[in-house]
C-alpha cells in the first residue's frame, strides 16, 4: 500500500495525515461506477483517483450495493442529540405531576420508617452493651 501510494502520488502521501478527506457525492459515484463497470482493482482506482486508502472504495461500493445512491450521501457523525429539535419542551401532563407527587410522598414516608428502624437498631446495640443497672439508670433518667 505504501509503495503504491509513493509511486502514484509521491513522498507527500506517505506522511501521516491528520485531516479527514471529505469526498463529494459525485466523486464517490464516479469512483464506484469506475469499479463496477471495469475490471480494475481497488488499488488501481485509488492510485488513479489519488485516494490514499483503497478500503474507502471498498466501503463505498458496499454501501452503494446495499443502499444505492443514498448510501454514498454524507452521514451525520457522532452521537445523536437527546434534546428536542425545535427547542420547545414537551408539555407535562397533570396526571404525570400527580403521580410524581404521590411517589415522592411514598418515598418520604418510607424514608421516615427506615430512619426510625436505624435508630431502634442503634438503641438495641447500645442496650446490649450495657449492664442491667446501667439500663435501669438510663430508663429512670428518661422518666424525669
Amino acid at each position: 500500500m505504501w509503495v503504491n501510494a509513493y509511486e502514484s502520488q509521491g513522498y507527500d502521501e506517505l506522511k501521516v495525515s491528520r485531516r479527514n478527506n471529505s469526498y463529494s457525492l459525485e466523486f464517490k459515484l464516479k469512483v464506484v461506477k469506475l469499479y463496477l463497470t471495469g475490471e480494475i482493482s481497488y488499488q488501481s482506482i485509488a492510485n488513479e483517483m489519488k485516494i490514499n486508502n483503497p478500503s474507502i472504495i471498498v466501503r463505498w461500493v458496499k454501501e452503494f450495493r446495499e443502499e444505492g445512491i443514498e448510501g454514498l450521501k454524507p452521514k451525520k457523525r457522532g452521537r445523536p442529540s437527546k434534546m428536542e429539535r425545535d427547542g420547545k419542551k414537551k408539555p407535562i401532563k397533570k396526571t404525570e405531576i400527580k403521580e410524581d407527587i404521590s411517589e415522592i410522598e411514598k418515598l418520604r414516608e418510607e424514608n421516615y420508617h427506615l430512619q426510625m428502624e436505624v435508630e431502634i437498631l442503634k438503641k438495641k446495640i447500645q442496650f446490649s452493651q450495657m449492664t442491667e443497672s446501667e439500663i435501669d439508670e438510663y430508663l429512670r433518667s428518661l422518666n424525669h
